[in-house]
This record gives C-alpha cells, sequence and structure tokens, in this order.
C-alpha cells in the first residue's frame, strides 16, 4: 500500500538531500534564564543556515526550534517565542 515514507534507515531528519550530506557546524549550547525559568539554548549552522533550538531545562521540553541567516537571528526568534509560551504558564504553588 503506498510507497515507503523514507523514514527507516535515515541518517537524521535534515541530513542528507537529494544524495547530498550536510554536516552541523559550529554548534553552541548554552543556558539563559527567561521569566525565571532556566532554558538550554543550541545553535548550530547547516550549510548556509543557522538553526536553533530552545528547551526546558526540567524536563527538557522544546520550546522552539528556529532558523535564520545568522546565529543572532535564529537564537533570537528561540528566545522569543519561548518568553511568549512561558509567559502563559502557570505555576501552582501548594
Amino acid at each position: 500500500m503506498g510507497q515507503p515514507s523514507g523514514g527507516a534507515g535515515r541518517e537524521g531528519r535534515g541530513s542528507h538531500r537529494a544524495g547530498v550530506t550536510v554536516k552541523a557546524e559550529e554548534y553552541q549550547e548554552r543556558q539563559v534564564q527567561i521569566l525565571g525559568w532556566p532554558v538550554n539554548l543550541a545553535s548550530y549552522r547547516l550549510g548556509e543556515v543557522f538553526h536553533c533550538k530552545a528547551d526546558n531545562v526540567s524536563p527538557g521540553a522544546a520550546l522552539a526550534r528556529t532558523t535564520g541567516a545568522t546565529r543572532e537571528e535564529a537564537e533570537k526568534k528561540a528566545l522569543d517565542r519561548a518568553e511568549q509560551l512561558l509567559g502563559r504558564t502557570r505555576v501552582h504553588t501548594v
């Protein structure tokens, strides 16, 4: 039934396009505080595009995945989105 999805045997999402292997370069990771929450910010370059992922340090849930022409642009987009999401997060106290 139908064509295979191509998911099995792949080397990693985005790492192989049209027979060309793209390698992550300039990987950088740091921790920042957003609205009192610790956030892990990881950025790297694939080809000419910078990618950034912001995640909640505990439990490590992804808050944002963004791209940009520069590291600064990709990180700013991820930080802005993470701030939007964390600003809506309710803190329950006992």
